[in-house]
């Protein structure tokens, strides 16, 4: 009898150490998730018994291998493990992703990509219509099959630190000078006395559409100075000192 407990206590801890319960299911958050703006993309289906299979596609008739593996959620991060190939190597590796809800949708978004995340609902880009949607921000973000039509509620929320991106106020900023960092376009901004800005935060133009080549994200900021870097390289906008930039505005303009 004692053997048994004995036996019994040690499976219950190793699921504790694993970050596991066990015969975890994951059936509430199974489906197949994807990211594309409509030329490249990729997807992440999450099976109920714990395993997945991901999958990169392209518009140009390119064919990537499929790959498969486990993963656990703990805190809202899920864990991805691959299972090596017949030569016992891992085509992509393993990899983290944070797990986002929104009302009744379902993200799944790398840490890298959190400040594009709260830049598209910002802009409101997301919720997006359509899995498959054409802005070059929204690429990395997967959002579940058939979540596209379901409602959100509130601002959306996860492990990851941004509710203070998100729920900041809209802010404008007054363009104090521009150059060139690494073949990237810099700006600069006064302070001015402003609070809540962060940096990873994304502002664009006044009356300019977001996109990935558009939105300028917040670098560094000091008492009197806000440093702003455009990711792109192959989009350089011409900015002018005396323009303004905000952080939140409609893309129905």
């Amino acid at each position: 009898m004692l053997k048994l407990v004995f036996i019994f206590s040690m499976c219950i801890l190793t699921s504790v150490v694993s970050g596991q319960t066990p015969s975890q299911n994951f059936s509430d958050i199974a489906g197949v998730y994807v990211t594309s703006s409509g030329y490249t993309g990729y997807s992440v289906t999450l099976n109920s018994d714990g395993t997945y299979e991901k999958y990169y596609f392209s518009d140009c008739c390119e064919i990537y291998p499929r790959v498969k593996g486990s993963f656990t959620i703990l805190n809202d991060i899920v864990r991805f493990v691959e299972t090596p190939d017949e030569k016992k190597e891992k085509v992509y590796g393993d990899f983290e992703m944070n797990m986002v809800r929104w009302g009744e949708r379902l993200y799944l978004v790398a840490e890298k990509d959190i400040p594009k995340f709260v830049a598209t609902v910002n802009f409101e880009i997301e919720p997006r219509p359509r899995v498959i949607y054409r802005n070059s921000l929204s690429q990395g973000i997967c959002l579940r099959k058939k979540d596209e039509s379901k409602k959100v509620e509130g601002l959306p929320s996860s492990s990851a630190n941004f509710n203070e991106l998100v729920a900041a106020p809209r802010i404008e900023l007054t363009i104090a000078t521009v150059g060139l960092r690494e073949k990237k376009k810099l700006v600069t901004a006064n302070r001015e006395k402003l609070d809540g800005i962060k940096v990873g935060m994304g502002f664009v133009l006044k009356g300019k559409k977001a996109n990935a080549n558009t939105v300028l994200w917040v670098v560094s900021v000091d008492e009197k100075l806000i440093t702003l870097e455009n990711a792109s390289l192959s989009y350089v906008h011409d900015y002018k000192v005396g323009d303004v930039l905000v952080n939140k505005q409609s893309q129905i303009l």
